[in-house]
């Protein structure tokens, strides 16, 4: 094996002084003209795939041992210098091995005449799991353009726990208008998705959820529409018991089920919390209401979006409706609840440790008490959730620097009055000091309700 990669590389270095270093117009090229024929960068033998075949024409072609027309020569020329040497094989096997933006490589681009078009890699969801599929791609004037066949990349969850979906890589030219999908076998195609815009969209879906009555299936651009299937997340803030989701239709109060609606199953995140993921995409549906069948509901949640994100619910933000039940206003991260600024500070406290009192203890910047003498004032719980944590709603008296929360008891956290009103903490039982006396102080942890 020494001997024969000896042989190859002599072979090769010899190459760089002959047709390695030849410009256009070697000896080894057949003389076709390419004004208008597009070639596909580093795809020299022409089957619309930069692979190590390719390589492999470039090296035979440098010890003269195949011969090019000016379109494949053009192809092998990657890094585009009107010459090809070893260089151009080694730019296609960088490009192979995942480093597809190396300086002075157009490796992966299309070329027709002298002008360079760039590819955009699109990810597709193969979400009707079709297993194989190829894409069409069309320029503005319906001309078909050249597309390797798309690469799998992983699998995904799908909606259901049983459900699962493929992704897939694609690379397409930049001048495409328009994209269509194809099954193998030739029997299912989707609607022509047009007006590509790559600068803002790169992620499509294959699925049958769409409004074209002349079509079955569809390729949905996931980062403008809906890609199956469209869900947001509810993280049971308020330790509801059960979680409903109670469908309708704005337009005349038809509902999917009978109120409350669907019984939802909890889901846990690492913190403990609950959180539901809520199906949003049944046709004919377009508002919902979460609510726990026992007089808690949100108000009326219409504004869907894919990864819209999740909504989560403060203790104080609702209103009384006509039937009698609180409505909260369902909350997004980016959203800033109206503030009464007669109103104290507040927050959620979870005893993650099981202390068997809790109390706070409240003082100012000059260390005056703020709620009488130690151990302050002892708090009830509001609920427990399904881990045996209690959970405590606290008011924060006006002018307060900190609390502490204790079991007075030698336990203990401390928490600067500096947060936003609503705010979440708990107990970290891991992040502890203790001090000479024995007292126990414990991180308390922020928690923020990320997707």
């Amino acid at each position: 094996m020494k001997h024969i990669r000896k042989i190859i590389s002599s072979l090769l270095a010899a190459a760089v002084c002959l047709g390695g270093t030849a410009a256009f117009g070697a000896g080894a090229v057949e003389t076709v003209k390419n004004d208008t024929q597009r070639v596909i960068i580093g795809d020299v033998n022409g089957d619309n795939t930069v692979n190590i075949k390719d390589v492999t024409d470039i090296q035979r072609w440098l010890v003269s041992a195949k011969k090019f027309n000016e379109a494949e020569l053009d192809a092998a020329d990657v890094n585009q210098n009107k010459e090809v040497k070893i260089n151009d094989a080694t730019l296609i096997q960088v490009y192979l091995a995942g480093d597809l933006s190396r300086e002075g490589s157009f490796c992966g681009m299309h070329k027709k005449g002298e002008e360079i078009i760039k590819v955009n890699n699109f990810t597709i969801y193969d979400f009707l799991n079709w297993g194989s599929f190829t894409i069409i791609a069309k320029d503005k004037s319906g001309n078909i353009l050249p597309v390797p066949e798309p690469v799998f990349t992983e699998t995904h969850a799908g909606f259901e726990s049983t459900d699962k979906f493929d992704e897939y890589s694609v690379p397409v030219p930049g001048d495409a208008y328009s994209l269509t999908a194809v099954n193998s076998d030739g029997t299912k195609q989707t609607a022509e998705l047009e007006n590509l815009n790559p600068r803002y969209s790169s992620v499509y879906g294959i699925t049958d959820y769409g409004k074209d009555e002349e079509h079955n299936y569809y390729l949905v651009d996931c980062e403008i529409h809906w890609a199956y299937p469209p869900t947001f997340n509810f993280f049971n803030t308020l330790g509801w018991q059960k979680v409903y989701a109670y469908k309708f239709s704005s337009a005349d109060g038809v509902s999917e089920q009978n109120w409350p609606g669907e019984e939802l199953t909890p889901l846990y995140d690492d913190y403990g919390q609950d959180y539901y993921e809520v199906y949003c995409g049944t046709e004919g549906f377009d508002s919902i209401i979460l609510n726990d069948g026992e007089g808690n509901q949100t108000s009326i949640i219409t504004d869907f979006a894919p990864d819209n994100g999740y909504y989560y619910l403060k203790y104080d933000a609702f209103t009384i409706n006509e039937y009698g039940a609180k409505a909260y206003t369902p909350l997004q991260e980016h959203d800033v609840p109206p503030v009464d600024e007669n109103k104290e500070l507040s927050f959620h406290f979870i005893d993650t440790l099981g202390w068997e009192n809790v109390y706070m203890f409240a003082y100012d910047d000059s260390g005056e008490t703020l709620n009488g003498d130690w151990p302050g004032d002892k708090l009830s719980s509001v609920f427990t959730d399904d881990f045996s944590q209690n959970h405590y709603l606290i008011d924060v008296p006006k002018g307060a620097q900190a609390v502490v929360i204790h079991d007075n008891n030698n336990s203990r956290t401390i928490i600067p009055a500096d947060f936003e009103d609503g705010a979440v903490f708990y107990l970290d039982k891991d992040k502890v000091t203790t001090d000479e006396d024995g007292q126990k102080t414990y991180d308390c942890i922020e928690l923020y309700f990320d997707k």
